[in-house]
């Protein structure tokens, strides 16, 4: 006698709930960008300072060996058009970078060749204020995206996590609400604002 064997199927997960955490993910991966840019903007600005610096530390040894005027010693040349009572340590860069005719760029009279520490200064500043520009425009883009979420508590929890970068805890304690209500309420934002991703403006 042959026993019958039954099959049992598999449930896959609904399209309908694929689809709602395909657009969560979305969604949450739009707002990530200012933090990510953030934390690059951050990373940049101390490779910044920790450059100031070593041309701070080059500055006293050209001070303390009489060296002024077209090089420094070791293997950090400062400028060439240092004049008899400036010191290297003197010069302060400006934010904005620019360039002159001959194709050295001038930082409050001082010529920085390309391989210089000035310049490499100079490069990394343009860089940042690049990356700047580009957060204050990504955060108003979120922002208005997010000023479009049917309940203003969607647009607290939103603004506070990806724009203010806020740890859970805090936005909890902000606005006391428990944690699992504040990730439900987190969840359902995300999902409305990626609907409104989706569609075309």
């Amino acid at each position: 006698m042959e026993l019958a064997t039954t099959h049992v199927a598999v449930r896959s997960p609904k399209p309908r709930r694929r689809r709602r955490r395909l657009i969560i993910i979305d969604a949450k991966e739009y707002l990530e960008q200012a933090r990510f840019l953030d934390i690059r903007i951050n990373a940049k600005l101390a490779q910044l300072d920790s450059l100031k610096h070593l041309l701070l530390i080059a500055g006293d040894a050209a001070d303390d060996a009489s060296l002024r005027g077209t090089q420094c010693r070791g293997n950090l040349p400062i400028c060439s058009a240092l004049t008899d009572t400036q010191k290297p340590a003197d010069f302060k860069f400006p934010l904005k970078a620019s360039l002159s005719e001959g194709g050295a760029r001038r930082a409050e009279g001082v010529i920085a060749t390309d391989t210089s520490p000035v310049s490499k200064i100079l490069s990394l500043q343009s860089d940042i204020n690049r990356d700047i520009d580009s957060l204050v425009n990504l955060k108003a883009e979120i922002t208005r995206r997010i000023g479009q979420l049917s309940r203003p508590e969607y647009q607290t929890v939103l603004e506070l996590r990806y724009l203010n970068f806020m740890p859970w805890e805090m936005i909890s304690k902000r606005l006391r609400y428990s944690m699992p209500y504040l990730f439900k309420l987190h969840t359902r934002a995300l999902e409305e604002l990626g609907k409104n991703l989706e569609e075309p403006e």
